[in-house]
């Protein structure tokens, strides 16, 4: 079944509970995104685990070096995922991975600005990645890129569940959904939108119309 992620990237900290709490019964994954993270270090990670502890929390680290450093870091502040760029050296994913799998954890590759997705992706399986993700940055969105050429081609090419980023929102996700990827994540389709509870009620409802 697919679950929806809501990416937390810019948002005044002060505004995290009130804006992100009225969410909660319609998202299944809260994000601590890259810049959010940025921005004000890993006590968002712990803001989010203490806001929802029911769900699933992902910490956005695109880990790049010290795998296991970073892994570790994620999930002493509440995070059960953790993403590490698919374009890292493969000791650095096999790091994350490992403390992932000593603390009952999981990490996600993401393969934005790798090349030859497959072939990573296949790659990714033997290394012992618990999901891929397919994600279109937003300066390639402002381009006109979307995921789903390679959310297709992922799809077909390896047994990972997949999670797909870039662009998603009540107009996209039909297009995805045909492709059954496990987790969907929207930012801006959710907080840039003039009332992010009713689009994130959407998006949700959309998924839950899609398993029947």
């Amino acid at each position: 079944m697919t679950s929806l992620q809501v990416a937390i990237d810019v948002l005044p900290l002060d505004e995290l509970e009130s804006t992100v709490g009225p969410l909660l019964d319609h998202v299944d994954v809260l994000e601590a995104g890259t810049p959010f993270i940025k921005m004000y270090g890993l006590g968002v990670v712990r803001r989010l685990r203490a806001l929802g502890p029911g769900h699933l929390i992902v910490a956005d680290m695109k880990a790049m070096d010290a795998g296991a450093l970073e892994a570790n870091m994620a999930f002493d502040a509440g995070a059960d995922v953790i993403t590490v760029l698919a374009c890292a050296g493969d000791a650095t994913i096999e790091g994350a991975v490992r403390v992932a799998n000593d603390r009952g954890k999981r990490v996600v590759c993401d393969l934005i600005g790798v090349p030859d997705k497959v072939a990573r992706a296949r790659q990714l399986a033997g290394l012992g990645v618990h999901m891929v993700g397919v994600h279109t940055g937003t300066d390639d969105q402002a381009r006109g890129a979307d995921p789903l050429a390679d959310l297709a081609a992922i799809t077909g090419a390896v047994d990972l569940p997949v999670v797909v980023a870039g662009g998603i929102n009540a107009t996209t996700l039909p297009a995805i959904l045909g492709y059954g990827p496990a987790i969907v994540i929207s930012g801006s389709g959710i907080l840039g939108q003039a009332d992010p509870v009713a689009a994130a009620k959407a998006l949700h409802d959309a998924i839950g119309a899609s398993r029947s």
